[in-house]
């Protein structure tokens, strides 16, 4: 029998005592062999990438082919039961305010800008920011709140000008909405029936007299004939004349007391002789608590 002849790889021998002889042949194996393992690891991976394309085609051909008109009819199904709330969503939102034609007065030397305002939602608030402009100029800014389905004035007192405000127009120029949570406030309308319920009595208009020095005079009471009581009862007093507005004239109440009469005596700086009936209307925001005082122990 031959005797087999060790070779110089297997008499190597590290003087560290690190790296044995079965470490170097496997090194040396690693080493001899690298190409060809480097050619099956390559071979393994575009065989698997071959195998997964074929069956991603196979797939996309059967979704092509079945799947896809399937997925169609399933999406076109769903799209008509589903409810579009985009349409519906206009009949929730706020409405415009619904404005009607500025007039000017002439109250002594100064001019009083008007408009009319109407909050069509029953359960939004409007606060708006409005001017008036003309020709040549505009008026300050001011801000006023409106209660749902009401109807106030939009007007600027005792504006200063050389000349008559030609052209004049309302601007509005910042309206901010807030709705009313039903859960806290069911019954809108008789909220506001219960803490805006003002009457009018013994009113009187005294007309210019021809030739007399005695000024025109408009007399009456208001009546507060609600359970509340406010820090200030704020009006706007309409004069009208044959029904319509012809001048409008701000009014103040220091606490008001619920079940007050307040009798007030008005001695306009300007000609009433049109006027034959008048309106007062409140400003006050029922929805905020500030405006009401404590109720009496």
């Amino acid at each position: 029998m031959a005797e087999k002849i060790p070779t110089k790889l297997s008499q190597y021998v590290d003087p560290t005592g690190e790296f044995t002889n079965k470490d170097m042949a496997r090194s040396a194996w690693f080493v001899s062999h690298k190409i060809l393992l480097r050619k099956i690891l390559i071979g393994i991976l575009l065989t698997w990438i071959v195998v997964a394309g074929i069956y991603a085609l196979i797939i996309l051909g059967a979704y092509l082919f079945s799947g896809y008109w399937t997925d169609r009819d399933i999406r076109i199904q769903t799209l008509e039961q589903f409810q579009d709330y985009s349409k519906s969503e206009a009949a929730y939102a706020a409405q415009a305010l619904q404005i009607n034609d500025t007039k000017v007065f002439q109250t002594g030397e100064n001019y009083d800008f008007y408009a009319a305002a109407v909050n069509p939602n029953l359960n939004f608030i409007a606060r708006v920011k409005y001017k008036y402009v003309f020709e040549g100029g505009e008026t300050p800014s001011k801000v006023v709140t409106l209660d749902p389905g009401k109807k106030i004035p939009l007007t600027v007192y005792g504006f200063q000008s050389a000349n008559y405000p030609v052209g004049a127009k309302l601007v509005i120029e910042d309206t901010r909405w807030r709705k009313i949570n039903p859960h806290s406030i069911a019954d809108i309308k008789g909220y506001m029936a219960t803490r805006s319920n003002f009457g009018i009595g013994a009113l009187s208009i005294e007309h210019n007299v021809a030739g007399a020095a005695v000024p025109p005079r408009i007399t009456f009471d208001i009546q507060n004939n609600t359970a509340y009581s406010y820090y200030e009862g704020r009006f706007a007093l309409t004069l009208l004349g044959g029904g319509s507005v012809q001048a409008v004239i701000p009014l103040s109440i220091k606490n008001f007391r619920a079940g007050e009469n307040f009798p007030l005596d008005i001695r306009p700086a300007f000609d009433i002789s049109g006027i034959d009936d008048i309106e007062v209307i409140p400003l006050m925001d029922v929805f905020d608590s500030n405006e009401f005082l404590p109720a009496l122990k």
